[in-house]
This record gives C-alpha cells, structure tokens and sequence, in this order.
C-alpha cells in the first residue's frame, strides 16, 4: 500500500488548528492524545466507576443483540481498575449510516490496540455510545447511496404522527422498511456480496424492531469479532447512574451557564468561533413527557422551570425535578453539552474519538467537566477517508 499525505484545510479552525498547531489550542485541549495519554491515565486511576453496574448493563444489552467472546472477554475486563475504554458515539443512522460511523468505530477499535502495545500494564476495550436519547429523526431516518447508473439516491423512513417528538429509543421501523431489499437489488448490480449484505442488513432492520436494536445487531455482526462494546445509554438502569450528573446540572445550572459563556468568550478572543450555543435560562437537560415526547427543561434565576415545548410552554416546579431525578431518572436525557459529560462520568474513557465538529466542541467542554469533578478525556480525530472502488 502506497500513502502519500495530502494537506486537507477545513472551514473548522479549530478542528485544523487541533491537527496541524495543537499548541494553539493548549489552554482549551491540556490532554494531547498523541503525548500527554499518561496524564489521562493516571486521572483516570485515581478515579472510581461503576464498572461492574456498567459490565452487567453490557451483557444484558448484548444478550438482546448477539454477542462475541472477544465482546465478552472485553466486558469482564471493564470491571477491572486496569482497564479504560476508547470511546466514540454517533446517532444510530439507518443501515447504520452516514458512512463516518464506519470510520469512528474503525479509528476506535485502532486506538484501543495502539494504546494496548504502548501501555501493557493496561487494558484498553472499544465501546461505541449508541445515541437514540435525540429526537431529531430527521437526522437518522434516511441513507444515500450510488445506483448502478452512477445517480445518488436517498431512501427514507416515513414518520408517524404520533412519533413526532420522540427520541430515537422509543420509536420502531415502520412497514416501508421491507420494500427496501428489492429497492436496494434493483439499483445495485448483482455482485456476489450483495445478497449477503442485504441478508445481514435486513436480519436486523425489519418492520416493527426497535430502531436501535436494528443498528446494535448490525454493529455486532460488523465489529463483534474486533471486541466492540455496544452501550445504549437509554436504558433505565444506565440513567441511574447517572443520577449524580443530572443533580449537578440542576443545581449548578447558573455557574455552568457562566463557565460557559466565559468560556465562548475565550476562544473567540483567540480567534476561533463556538460550536455550541445556550441560551440563558437553558439546563442542558431534556424531559421525557407522560406521551413520550422529549421536550427542553429550562429553569430561570428564581427557580420557576419550564417544560419548554415547540408552540407552548408547561411549568413544572424546582422540587418536582429534583424529585424525578431521584426516583425517574429515565425521564432525563442530556444535550450536546451534557451527553459526553454524563458518558464519562459512567465509563473510564481514556480517548473520545470524534469528528471535526466534536473536536471543535470539546474546546468549549473542557470547561465545564470541572463542575462535575471529572477529568476530560484526551480528544482524538477520527479517520477521514475516500472510498475508491478498485
């Protein structure tokens, strides 16, 4: 194989500046993936985890989707002090697409084996952070594809109007679904993979099975064999966990908000533009209504909250929250700002892989992972590729 690096310029500066002039951005990225991974590693140890909660969350989710022993394996070793994970995440696209997913978990499960040949005294296992608690369906229910008359075209699932607002966990595949086999063989050539392909495609994606069990069974039968560990981070018992972080964003919801803007400032005066904006009055929280409906949870100075839908509004009390976080920890998901937050609060994450967008994001992250009293991880880019037929 021949490699010829090629400059690549991106309208993200920070994203470049992160590759190319890393020392730019030392005030806002401390933890270098490529030389200061040591660092990360000791904050981590001193760190404790519910690694054996998590371990058994794993089994019993993989028990759903298929398994592997080297996934097994991987699982046992999470609940040993030794172990961290390399961790990337991405909305579960239909046929897990767009095709980046590929290329995260691929730059995932490489980094964990690199990481594992320099520090042996270590454990290092890939988990992939599969996030259905969004509700932008829009965003996941769709794939492109080349025809073999070299059109792209666009397949799209069809939303029912009860499903409208929910997040992705709580929705199914519709009956359209399994029109998609013969689409598919009708606009690819007849190779001698398609027909396995589609087989283990279709395996999973069938009308009615739950969107995230479709995109879970398919990663399994991809990256089973590599040791991938599948989180979905919707389940209850997964919240519950996360109990501590949800508090912490209620309570400190004005000092997070300050961090942040001061923060937004920072980067600005050194050039660089913010990749998240919040909005006063905003928690970082999102409430799971009584029909399921996911709906942002703002709170203003005196403590008045608001069940802020998209054409109304509906109070909700300071008491009522902290109440449900207690005993309804399901009913809360986390923003783009909180999700990597209550991630590594739950797992050991030594590296988080990510796309120039996220990487951009975690310069504005890196202040706030303080009031949770946790260590950022280090931030590494995923692989960037061009597919070129042979």
């Amino acid at each position: 194989m021949h490699w010829k690096p090629i400059p690549f310029p991106d309208k993200n500066r920070i994203y470049t500046d992160y590759i190319h002039q890393p020392e730019n951005l030392a005030p806002f990225f401390p933890a270098n993936p490529f030389s200061s991974i040591h660092t990360v590693l000791e904050q981590r140890a001193q760190r404790d985890y519910p690694r054996q909660a998590i371990a058994d969350i794993l089994a019993q989710q993989h028990q759903q989707w298929g398994t592997h022993p080297k996934i097994e394996t991987n699982i046992a070793k999470l609940t040993a002090p030794g172990t961290f994970a390399v961790v990337t995440g991405q909305q579960a696209g239909v046929l897990v697409s767009p095709l980046y997913t590929i290329y995260k978990i691929l730059t995932t499960i490489h980094q964990a084996q690199v990481l594992q040949q320099h520090y042996p005294d270590f454990d290092f296992v890939p988990v992939f952070w599969m996030e259905v608690d969004d509700s932008d369906f829009r965003e996941i229910n769709h794939c492109h594809y080349i025809t073999k008359q070299n059109l792209i075209r666009r397949l799209e699932l069809d939303e029912a109007p009860e499903d409208s607002g929910k997040p992705i966990f709580l929705r199914s595949l519709p009956e359209s679904i399994a029109e998609w086999p013969d689409i598919l063989r009708e606009d690819f050539f007849p190779t001698e993979f398609l027909e396995s392909v589609l087989e283990r495609y279709f395996q999973a994606y069938k009308p009615g099975v739950p969107i995230a069990t479709a995109f879970a069974r398919v990663l399994v039968q991809l990256f089973g064999h590599e040791g991938l560990l599948i989180l979905n981070p919707s389940e209850p018992a997964v919240k519950a966990l996360g109990k501590p972080v949800f508090t912490t964003a209620i309570e400190k919801r004005h000092q997070i908000l300050e961090t942040f803007w001061e923060r937004n400032r920072q980067l600005e005066a050194a050039g660089y533009h913010s990749q998240i904006h919040l909005k006063h009055g905003q928690t970082l929280l999102f409430w799971i209504d009584e029909a399921g409906k996911r709906v942002r949870l703002d709170c203003d100075d005196t403590d008045d909250c608001l069940l802020r839908y998209s054409t109304t509004q509906r109070p909700i009390t300071f008491s009522e929250i902290i109440a449900a976080i207690e005993d309804q920890p399901h009913r809360f998901t986390t923003n783009v700002a909180l999700r990597p937050i209550f991630q590594d609060f739950i797992l050991p994450t030594a590296m988080y892989v990510g796309g120039p967008a996220e990487v951009a994001y975690f310069a504005q992250l890196h202040a706030l992972y303080p009031l949770f009293q946790l260590p950022m991880p280090a931030i590494l880019p995923r692989h960037r590729m061009t597919v070129v037929e042979k």
